[in-house]
C-alpha cells in the first residue's frame, strides 16, 4: 500500500529519488556517452523484439500449414463426406 497523506487522504507524490518533484518528472542529465549506451541497448530491445515475433508467426504458420495438409491427408484417405473437420471441431 502507498502511504497516505494525513490531511487529504491522497497519496505521496515521489520526492527527487523517485519520478517526480511537484508533478514535473525528474530527468537525470545524461553524458554523450551514457545517451548513446542507452540508445544502443534500447536498439537492441527493439531488434530482439522484432526477431521474436518474427519467429513465432513463422511457427505459426508451420502449424497451421501442417494442420491443413494432414486435415487433406485424411479427407483424401477416408474420402469426402467422412466429415474429418466436424470430427475435429
Amino acid at each position: 500500500m502507498s502511504p497516505k497523506r494525513k490531511a487529504t487522504g491522497e497519496p505521496r507524490r515521489p520526492t527527487s529519488r523517485g519520478l517526480a518533484v511537484r508533478g514535473k518528472p525528474v530527468v537525470p542529465s545524461l553524458s554523450g556517452d551514457y545517451a548513446a549506451f542507452l540508445e544502443a541497448v534500447k536498439e537492441q530491445v527493439r531488434s530482439a523484439r522484432v526477431r521474436a515475433a518474427l519467429a513465432a508467426n513463422r511457427e505459426l504458420v508451420l502449424l497451421y500449414w501442417n494442420i491443413g495438409r494432414e486435415i487433406h491427408s485424411r479427407e483424401e484417405a477416408l474420402g469426402w463426406g467422412a466429415k474429418v473437420v466436424d470430427r475435429l471441431s
